[in-house]
Formats: structure tokens, sequence, C-alpha cells
């Protein structure tokens, strides 16, 4: 008896110890709780339901240098199911120009050029069939709002890029004085893009690890005056000329050395990829960078728990859900690090269901929120609205939360204007697809500028 006594002593000892090892971990990597009482202000609202290829929503926007936004929709056009658009939005008047419309190639989401007066998307060039389709690049005048075929801007040799975009995966990004620079992995052998390097005459099982890239200039001169761009610019490389979001890839392991914290994990591998994941630079602070993340834990205690809720089991196959449960939560926010050596500064979250919607001036960040019904306790909590929170991403301050004007919809895209006077939440719940405008304090504007 004795013996038995002693053993469920040892086995008590050593849940408890597991227990305060457990609680360690996960305060180094707290959640902060949200606001229990947001600013009562009210929000000017555009109602994009009633527009043309916008009654679906809004998945990303952009602010342009004359306060105007550049958005990328969904609706329906006549005779026509789920079109892609692109729209200029005015929202001091709530005009909507629509420059585009049609099936996207790839996620065909519009890359603003650095100095926000031209774009790049890609777009289906052909029908879907079975087999395959084409897709092709376009560039766009905002100024002009006109969409020109790539080849149109950059001469024939931009039919390369469009056969090399046909092929699937692709990354493609903006660089610093106006030009874009895209990247196509594993392209077989012979397909490779100027060939250097005595034609790469290796195994075709080292090609995956060949980028092949091209970089495309300003097109600005031909906006101007029909003058043709300077031609692609091809070329390889042995490593990947363009990553994912992260500012390291692979992201380095979580670790803590003395009292300094480093990496913290982004992402409990559910529902979502990497690329969803972005690093996002600070621009008041440019040694600092806002890391997004989405992880699971246990509304209660904080403590980590499989990603995912079962929903049903039948046989050997288990259904989950993404939405939060009282025993596992989504937890989605962002960390504040050091760009040079990772080191974790401040971490933000609503808590339970926040969205990926980031946007940034200065000093400010924005989190949108997604209410799933649940409160930090883990109990239904109906009367939850969806607030957006934003942030001094500097100081680690969470400067307040602005609720949404209809209860129980989700904000797809937000963003602050260029002035840091405004802030934009474009939220959606069918029918229900709007744009939420609030005038920023004066206060926030003054870090928005920094």
């Amino acid at each position: 008896m004795r013996g038995a006594i002693l053993l469920l002593l040892a086995a008590l000892v050593a849940v408890a110890t597991a227990a305060a090892d457990a609680d360690s971990r996960s305060a180094d990597w707290s959640i902060p709780s949200p606001l229990p009482h947001p600013l009562p202000d009210h929000p000017r609202v555009i109602d994009l339901a009633s527009t043309t290829y916008l009654q679906d929503g809004v998945e990303a926007a952009y602010a342009l240098n004359d306060r105007r936004i550049l958005a990328w929709g969904q609706g329906r056009g006549p005779g026509t199911y789920g079109d892609w658009s692109i729209s200029l939005i005015d929202p001091e008047s709530g005009a909507i120009d629509t420059l585009w419309h049609g099936e996207a190639g790839g996620d065909g989401t519009p890359v603003l050029s650095a100095d926000r007066r031209a774009a790049w998307f890609v777009a289906y060039t052909s029908p879907v069939t079975n087999s395959g389709v084409s897709q092709g690049l376009f560039v766009l005048d905002l100024a002009g709002r006109r969409v020109w075929p790539a080849e149109r801007v950059y001469g024939a040799a931009a039919q390369l890029v469009d056969a090399a975009l046909s092929k699937g995966y692709w990354h493609i990004r903006a660089k610093p004085g106006g030009s874009v620079l895209i990247a196509v992995p594993d392209l077989a052998q012979e397909e490779l893009w100027g060939k250097p390097r005595a034609a790469w005459g290796f195994g075709s099982d080292v090609t995956r690890d060949v980028f092949p890239y091209v970089e495309l200039a300003s097109p600005l001169a031909f906006f101007a005056n029909g003058t043709e761009a300077a031609p692609p610019g091809f070329g390889v490389a042995d490593r990947p000329v363009l990553g994912f979001g992260d500012a390291r890839y692979p992201r380095p392991k979580p670790r803590i050395d003395g009292t300094h914290r480093y990496y913290a994990p982004t992402d409990s591998g559910e529902y979502y990829d990497v690329d969803a994941l972005p690093t996002v630079p600070i621009a008041a602070a440019p040694g600092l960078q806002a890391q997004l993340f989405n992880l699971w834990f246990d509304p209660k205690t904080k403590l980590p728990c499989g990603p995912g809720n079962v929903v049903f089991q039948s046989g050997g196959y288990t259904g989950t859900t993404n939405a939060s449960g009282p025993d596992c939560a989504r937890f989605i926010g962002a960390y504040v690090e050091r760009a040079a050596d990772g080191e974790l500064l401040h971490v933000f979250s609503h808590g339970i269901g926040a969205t990926h919607g980031v946007a940034q001036r200065g000093r400010l960040l924005a989190l949108g929120g997604e209410v799933e019904g649940l409160n930090l306790k883990g109990r239904p909590d109906p009367g939850q609205r969806n607030c957006i929170s934003v942030w001094d991403a500097v100081a680690g301050q969470r400067l307040g939360d602005l609720c949404l004007a209809e209860e129980r919809i989700e904000p797809s895209a937000l963003l602050i204007s260029s002035d840091a006077k405004e802030l934009y939440a474009f939220a959606r719940n069918l029918p229900i697809a709007q744009l939420d405008i609030w005038t920023l304090p004066p206060a926030w504007t003054a870090l928005g500028r920094e």
C-alpha cells in the first residue's frame, strides 16, 4: 500500500513538473486578451454589395498616392459567375471604377509598384479546357486607367514570361525603383531562361534547385509616350531569388537565450501555407518587422493544442474544422521582431479568430477580427462583435478597437490611408459587402506619419 502511495505521489509530482514546464514555455509566447470596451466611434460605410464584380467582397486592397484605393475583388457580372475584378475606389465620393474583370490566373492578385503608379497581374488568356489554360501577364496604368498586355509594353520577349507563367508555380515581387521581379522554379532544364553557365549541363535531378527569373523595368515611360520599355532581363540562379514572405526562409526553430526570446513559431500546420503568413517591415523602425502567425491554444490555459477541431469520425477518416472550440482555439496575430537576429519584442493578437489582414504605415499596425462565438474562457459569447485592433508596433501598445458597422461580418482586407488619417476595412458576409471607413484620432495619425 505504501509503495502504491509513493508511486502515486511521484506521478503527481511528475505531472505538476510537466505542467509547470508547459506553463513557462507557454508564457514565452503569451497571447494578449482583447480589450473589453471598443471605442464608440461609428465608421462611414460604402456599399459594395450592389456594385458589379464586387458583390462577393474585396480580397486585397492598396492605398494609392492620390488617396484612391486599388481593390482586388470578386462578384457576379452579367451572364457570368465569380468573375475577379480590379477596381479603383474613391473613399471620399464612394465612386468605383472597374478597370478589368475576368478569370484570374494563379491567385491573380495585383502587385503594386514601389512608386504606386503601376501594377502587374496574371490572368487567363484562353478558356479553361481539358488540355489546360494559358496565362498571361498584364500591366496596369493607374493614372491612365488602362490595362496593357506585357508584350505590348516590353516587346515580343515578354511572350516567354507568359509561357512560363502558364506552367503554374511562380513568385512575383515589386522592386524599389518601379521594376518587378518574377521567379519560376522547377522548369525543365531545356527551358531555362538565358541558359548561362554552359547551358547548365547537369542532370535533371539538379534543376529543381535552379530558379530562372526575369526582371521587368518600370513601365512609366511607355505610359507617358508609348516608348517600349527595356526588354525583359532573364537569368538563372543557384538559390531562390524570391522566397516566401518570411524574412528568413526556412524560418529557424523557436529558441530562448537567457532572458531573450528569438523566433516564435508561426503556424500550427493547418489551413494556412507560408505565403499566407508574410513578414511586414515597420517603416518607422527599419530594424523591426512584423511577422504574422496562426497558432492553436487552449483558450483557458493558453497551452498549445492540436490544430483543428474534430467534427466527425467515420472509419479511419477524421473530419476537422478551422473554427475554434472550447478546448482548442485559433489565435492569429503578429509578432514584432528585430530583423537582424529575430529577437521577439512584442506579440499582438485579438484573441480567438483574428484574420490575417494587416495594414501599416509609420509605426501603426492593424489586425482584423473574426468572431467565432467564444470568449477567452471557451464559453459561448454570441454578443461578441467583429472589431479592428490598432497597435503601436514600436512601443508594443494596443491603442484601441474599432467595431465594424454591421454585426457578424468579417473583415477581408485592411489598409491605412497614405496620410494616416483614415483606416479602411473591407468587410463581407453574403449578401453584405461593404467598406467601413474610420477617421483616426490625431494621436494615432501622428504615429502613422513617423
